[in-house]
C-alpha cells in the first residue's frame, strides 16, 4: 500500500477533530486507518536510523518514554489519498505540508502554554555532560525558594503527529510497519469503530451512546466514509 501516511500519537489524539479539518482542507481524504497497540517500539524506528547520534537516540528514548507515561502507547497510522493526478513523492510533500498545518493550530507546548521540564539524573537514562545543570525555574515567583531542584533538566514539547518527509522516507517505514505486523486487518479500524473511539476520547458522550446504538459491524462497515 504505497500511500502517504499521518501517525497520529496517543499526545495528538485529542485534536483528531482539526487534523481531519486539515486533511480535508488540503484536498485529501482518509483512505485506511490502522492501530499501533504497542506504539513505541514501533515508532521508535522510524526515528533511530544512526546509531553513532548519541544525543539524538537518546533523546527519541526519553519522548517515547515520556509519551508513553503522559498518554499511552497507542496510536494511529492514517492512510490519506487524493483525486488529483500526483505522483507518490508529490503526495508525501502535501501531507508534509498537512502535518505542520495541523501542529501549528497548537502551539501549546511550544509558546510555553504546555511543557515538561524532565530532571533525566532521576530517570534510567545516563544524560549527557553538556546537558544543562541547575535549578529549575518557572518566572519569576511561581516556585518558592523551597521547593526549586537541582537536577540535569531537559525541556519537552509534543509534536502530536508524525509522517515520512518525502517518497523514500515513505518506504522504508512501511518496510518498518509491515515487519511488525500493523498494517494487517486486525489492526484495522474501520469507520464506526474510528467515530467510537474519536468520541471517547474527546469526551463527546452524547455522540458516543448515540454511535454505539447504532453501531455496524465491520462487514456493513467498508462503505462508509470516515
Amino acid at each position: 500500500m504505497e500511500k502517504p501516511f499521518i501517525m497520529v500519537k496517543a499526545s495528538g489524539m485529542p485534536m483528531i477533530n482539526e487534523l481531519e479539518q486539515s486533511i480535508k482542507e488540503a484536498g485529501y481524504k482518509i483512505f485506511s486507518i490502522y492501530n499501533i497497540s504497542n506504539g513505541w517500539e514501533t515508532i521508535k524506528q522510524f526515528y533511530l536510523t544512526n546509531q553513532k547520534d548519541q544525543e539524538f537516540n537518546l533523546e527519541v528514548e526519553i519522548h517515547a518514554w515520556l509519551e508513553k507515561y503522559l498518554f499511552g502507547e497507542s496510536a494511529y497510522i492514517i492512510f490519506v489519498d487524493t483525486d488529483e493526478d500526483k505522483s507518490l513523492e508529490e503526495k508525501c510533500k502535501d501531507v508534509l505540508a498537512i502535518k505542520k498545518s495541523f501542529r501549528n493550530k497548537f502551539t501549546l507546548s511550544r509558546d510555553g502554554t504546555f511543557m515538561v521540564a524532565l530532571d533525566v539524573s532521576r530517570t534510567q537514562f545516563k544524560p549527557l555532560i553538556k546537558w544543562h545543570k541547575g535549578q529549575l525555574k518557572v518566572g519569576k515567583n511561581i516556585f518558592d525558594s523551597d521547593m526549586s531542584q537541582t537536577g540535569i533538566f531537559r525541556g519537552y514539547y509534543f509534536k502530536y503527529a508524525h509522517t515520512p518527509d518525502n517518497e523514500e522516507d515513505l518506504k522504508r517505514h512501511l518496510k518498518i510497519l509491515i515487519e511488525a505486523k500493523v498494517i494487517c486487518e486486525d489492526k484495522r479500524i474501520y469507520p464506526t469503530e474510528w467515530k467510537i473511539i474519536k468520541s471517547a476520547i474527546i469526551g463527546n458522550h452524547i455522540d458516543l451512546l448515540k454511535i454505539i446504538k447504532e453501531a455496524k459491524q465491520p462487514d456493513n462497515d467498508q462503505g462508509l466514509s470516515y
